[in-house]
């Protein structure tokens, strides 16, 4: 190798654990040096196709201090992000956290501080804003290609999901922190401008249902919310995870991006179409791409050459203020100004 490997420690051997581990493993000077879970079965299942086998802990403070990896992967509930997040740090390796990156504000900052005392970098795994497609979306909005301002529609109803801890609402906080974080990010990057204000209505289709009976405190996982930007835009979310399991194959995602002088349709991880008034016709693909690679590949560029992520803990931050603000505006029916 040219340059020395780059240690890597992976936190969590779930699905997005395994995504996070593949990622890292596919690049070269990079070496995987620790897997952590807390489930042994699924560390032994989760190296079972890599050709070269990292050490395997149940402990991750334990993995850190004897691995001493420069980057720490983590990939666990997001009721645990700040706990490994904050002691990696410490220790001096950078963080790739997944999203949201965590439950509260004072958590948040207290990861972004220490960040910045040490040193290090610490990014936020919104993984689709890395996609070639959503660059090229990037442009046609920044280009004036369907006109200002936006009204950006998106919508999301899918099953109780099959992790089922996504619906707890002190482990994960259910849809509004943990999938509609992505587009609370794309939305600021889209529209290049702050929230305004944001109302909305909210329930729990869950509630009652078998799957999720053990779970001590549900999070709400049905809404539809507005927001609104100083620029003017609009950005309106409509969204359950509360649909019986015998509906999986039913589950629908769309966007919709509508301006005075066109449209854009279709879903931002699937496919998207442009049509304006002046016959422009285009369409980008967003399907069949490991975004998590590409992900993690510039977060080792970026720890090599220098600079910020491209979605660093700021911009994690302000996705979480507005999920939290969203289910404030739920529970108070009442808009919350910024």
């Amino acid at each position: 190798m040219g340059k020395a490997a780059l240690r890597v420690t992976v936190v969590g051997a779930g699905d997005m654990g395994l995504r996070h581990l593949k990622g890292w493993a596919s690049l070269d000077e990079v070496e995987v040096v620790a897997l952590v879970d807390d489930v042994p079965a699924r560390l032994e299942e989760a190296v079972a196709s890599l050709l070269k086998t990292p050490a395997l802990y149940t402990d991750y403070k334990q993995a850190i201090e004897e691995a001493r990896p420069d980057v720490v992967s983590v990939c666990v509930p997001t009721a645990f992000h700040g706990p490994v997040a904050l002691y990696a740090i410490e220790r001096g390796a950078h963080v790739l956290c997944e999203k949201p990156i965590a439950l509260s504000l004072e958590e948040a900052d207290a990861m972004l501080e220490a960040a910045e005392r040490k040193g290090v970098l610490l990014a936020v795994g919104f993984m689709l804003r890395y996609t070639a497609a959503i660059v090229r979306l990037k442009e046609w909005v920044s280009s004036g290609a369907i006109g200002k301002p936006i009204l950006y529609t998106s919508e999301n109803f899918m099953e109780v999901r099959p992790k089922v801890l996504m619906h707890a609402k002190k482990v994960n906080g259910g849809p509004l922190l943990d999938y509609w974080c992505h587009h609370f990010d794309l939305w600021s990057y889209l529209f290049q401008s702050e929230p305004v204000s944001i109302a909305g209505y909210g329930t729990i289709f869950a509630q009652g249902k078998t799957e999720v009976e053990h779970l001590d405190e549900l999070a709400v996982d049905t809404a539809s919310l507005s927001i609104r930007y100083k620029s003017g835009d609009i950005a309106q979310l409509a969204t359950t995870w509360g649909l019986p399991r015998s509906l999986a194959s039913f589950g629908l995602s769309s966007d919709r991006l509508i301006g005075p002088e066109g449209m854009i349709f279709g879903d931002i991880r699937q496919q998207l179409t442009l049509v304006n008034g002046v016959g422009r016709c285009e369409k980008i693909s967003n399907s069949g791409l490991d975004w998590w690679r590409t992900e993690i590949e510039a977060f080792a560029r970026t720890i090599r050459e220098g600079g910020k992520p491209l979605v660093g803990a700021a911009q994690g931050r302000k996705a979480l203020q507005l999920s939290l603000a969203a289910l404030e505006a739920i529970e108070s029916g009442r808009t919350v100004i910024f």
